[in-house]
This record gives C-alpha cells, sequence and structure tokens, in this order.
C-alpha cells in the first residue's frame, strides 16, 4: 500500500491521517533510535531539548540549560579557574629545639648529650589559593565584578632530610643525624612551624597577594571594561 495522507475538511479545522505504511515506518524508526540509544540534542533558545531512554526504554523529552553561556560573568569565571592552584607564598624556616636533663628528643638518642643539647632542623612552607574554584558576580549598580576565592590553604610542609642536625657538646660543633633517627620527630616539628607561620599572617598575606594577581589578570580582559574588580574570600 502507498503512504498516503488523507484529508478531511470540518468547518475550520483539517484533519489528517496517515496509512499505516507510514505509521509503520514510522514506529520502526523510533524503535532503532531506541535500541541504538541514540541521543538527540535541538537548541530551543537559551536551552536546550534532549531526548533520553526512560526505564521502558521509550524516548523521553527532557529541556536543559545550554552550555554555551557566554556571559560576561562566566568568561571571567573560566579565565581565573584555567590559574589553578596558585602557589602565593613560600617560606623557609629553622626548628630549633633545646632540651636539658634528658637524652632523648621525640625518641632520638643523643650521642655524647649531658644535661643540655641542641637539635636544629631546616623546612619550607608552601602557601596558595585555589583559584579553580573561583565564583564571579556582576552589581550592575555599583558597576563592579566581585571575584569570590577560597581562602588560602597550606600547601606543603617539607622537612630538608640532610639538614637534620644536633649540638655535640664535647666537641663543640653540631653533627649529623640520620634520617632513621628523626623518623618519631617529622609531625611534631611541621605542626609547631605550620601553626607558628599561620599565627605569624603567613595566610593574609598569601590571599593579599592573590587578590592583586587576580585583579592584575583581569583588568586586561576586554569583557571587564572600566568596571571595577574586588577579591573577597571564602568560597568553599
Amino acid at each position: 500500500m502507498k503512504n498516503e495522507i488523507v484529508k478531511a475538511q470540518n468547518t475550520n479545522t483539517t484533519y489528517e491521517r496517515y496509512s499505516d505504511a507510514s505509521k509503520n515506518k514510522k514506529d520502526a524508526i523510533r524503535l532503532l533510535l531506541i535500541t541504538l540509544g541514540v541521543l538527540i540534542i535541538t537548541a530551543v533558545g537559551v536551552g536546550a531539548s534532549i531526548y533520553v531512554k526512560n526505564e521502558s526504554g521509550e524516548l523521553v523529552k527532557k529541556t536543559v540549560a545550554s552550555a554555551d553561556e557566554n556571559t560576561p560573568e562566566s568568561i571571567i569565571e573560566g579565565k581565573v579557574h584555567r590559574l589553578g592552584m596558585v602557589e602565593t607564598v613560600s617560606t623557609t624556616y629553622t626548628h630549633v629545639s633545646t632540651m636539658s636533663e634528658s637524652k632523648q628528643w621525640f625518641g632520638i638518642s643523643i650521642p655524647g648529650s649531658s644535661n643540655t643539647f641542641v637539635i636544629t632542623v631546616e623546612g619550607k612552607i608552601t602557601v596558595g589559593v585555589d583559584m579553580s574554584k573561583a565564583t564571579v558576580s556582576y552589581d550592575e549598580e555599583k558597576g563592579e565584578y566581585k571575584v569570590k576565592l577560597p581562602r588560602a590553604q597550606v600547601m606543603s610542609n617539607e622537612l630538608d632530610d640532610d639538614s637534620w642536625k644536633y649540638f655535640d657538646e664535647k666537641s663543640d660543633t653540631f653533627k649529623s643525624l640520620s634520617v632513621d633517627d628523626t623518623d618519631d620527630a617529622y609531625t611534631q616539628v611541621e605542626s609547631k612551624e605550620e601553626e607558628k607561620a599561620i599565627d605569624n599572617g603567613i595566610l593574609d598575606e598569601a590571599q593579599r597577594i592573590a587578590g592583586a594577581l587576580v585583579i592584575s589578570y583581569l583588568s586586561g580582559i576586554d569583557v571587564v571594561g572600566d568596571n571595577k574588580i574586588t577579591v573577597v574570600f571564602g568560597a568553599k
């Protein structure tokens, strides 16, 4: 039987009926799409219509937001995200511990020590800000883009294995300690030095530098124009 359309006129309404062959053809195409699991996407305004299979294997239309959002906020946000984790401050330190009335320090036996001994070790703390978590909003009344960043965090705190030394009273000099001897002391030293650095404002300094970096970086972008840029911290 040929595919044909039968039309019937009833007042101002036109009714259309497809022949059985046409209907069977449509059903066959629909079944093929379902079988192959084809995903059909068609743009609709600022969103998109997506056809996906439901639990019964039928294609169901769903509308989602468009992935192509070229707002100034999204453009600025994307540029900041590409900076990734930025190291803004690093500081080196020398940890010095003086002990008395003991021949051990964090489990370390001190050869030849008497009532007093000194142990030193060098380390480095690095602090940064994760720019990939930035969010950007715009205040039209103020003409201002606000960039919200997560707070600065300690990225690393490393001790120099070769720098462990103890003071030998007999020779009046510092001598090296082996890495094996210092295993138990690592956590205590790193924790104390990190706490000290934070108390001295290393995180605040890292955020100050990160804020200045972002403002300088974004000031050269056309989409920002003459608008003001401010940076705040606290994004999760």
